[in-house]
């Protein structure tokens, strides 16, 4: 008799071909109500955009490490076991001038989730229990006259599940 929970493993989908490009090209502030139900519908990300429930910041570079595990005491012979994750995400943008008012608000803001948009035309989309965001951004000066002020932000969220990847709808994203 098992002492662990014992779900079944989905089917490993393997592509000897898979070759998915990475960073994060634009950014996605999904409102809490937002009603993003297929998110290869271009109908449905036009209709959030329109009525202020999706916001999407395009041309920004950033990426989306490994999360890392929340763990408590095992039982048995399991020493520790993973009841969540903590994850995070980060990108930079210029556009500085003009969305100060924007990142002051959002970075106290309770009601936004996160998605991404890749440079392989992927939406990763939050999972169902869609995690609150925590955003932690700043303005950016470098000493070198040759340099740019930028964003930098900082997104965190706690989940279990990890984003899903969809094909994005051609025109929203880029």
């Amino acid at each position: 008799m098992s002492l662990y929970c014992d779900t079944p493993l989905p089917v490993f989908a393997e592509d000897i071909c898979a070759n998915e490009e990475g960073r994060i090209i634009a950014s996605v502030l999904l409102r809490s109500d937002h009603a993003i139900t297929d998110p290869t519908s271009k109908a449905q990300w036009d209709a959030g955009l329109a009525n202020g429930t999706v916001v999407i910041i395009k041309n920004v570079k950033g990426s989306k490490p490994k999360g890392s595990p929340v763990q408590v005491d095992g039982y048995g012979r399991q020493k520790t076991r993973t009841v969540g994750y903590e994850r995070t995400a980060q990108y930079s943008h210029p556009d500085v001038v003009g969305n100060e008012d924007f990142y002051d608000v959002l970075n106290f803001n309770s009601s936004y989730s996160y998605a991404y948009f890749t440079a392989g035309n992927k939406v990763w989309m939050p999972p169902s229990d869609n995690p609150i965001a925590n955003f932690d951004a700043d303005v950016v000066v470098e000493e070198g006259l040759d340099s740019s002020i930028y964003f930098d932000v900082a997104v965190s969220w706690a989940a279990q599940d990890m984003h899903t990847a969809y094909d994005a709808p051609t025109g929203v994203f880029e």
